[in-house]
């Protein structure tokens, strides 16, 4: 998760940008093509986007394996805590900002 250009924060819910990295996966990775892909335009004020990776092999671990890949880490993203509470997001040392970026979702 980033900042869009010179923005120094960012408004979003984290269903928001759980929503977003939904849609990438489904349509980016798991598609015909896997090519990974990005959303701009998140949240209030549409300053923040969601950047996901090719899935090369090595790029995306979920343990332990329940099935394949793809349904396992999407069971795994379906977890992510996720609030209609919309958070301010930027760099970590501003003072305002309750999620510092970038930010990196991992299990």
């Amino acid at each position: 998760v980033y900042l869009i250009g010179t923005a120094e924060q960012a408004h979003a819910s984290l269903l928001e940008v759980s929503q977003a990295a939904g849609l990438i996966y489904r349509t980016c990775i798991t598609g015909l093509v896997n090519r990974g892909g990005f959303a701009l335009d998140i949240g209030g004020d549409n300053e923040l986007a969601v950047v996901m990776q090719k899935n090369f092999p090595g790029n995306v671990q979920c343990l332990p394996r329940a099935g394949p890949p793809a349904s396992t880490c999407y069971s795994i993203m379906n977890t992510i805590f996720s609030t209609f509470r919309t958070e301010i997001w930027g760099p970590v040392d501003n003072a305002q900002v309750q999620v510092g970026l970038p930010h990196v979702f991992s299990d």
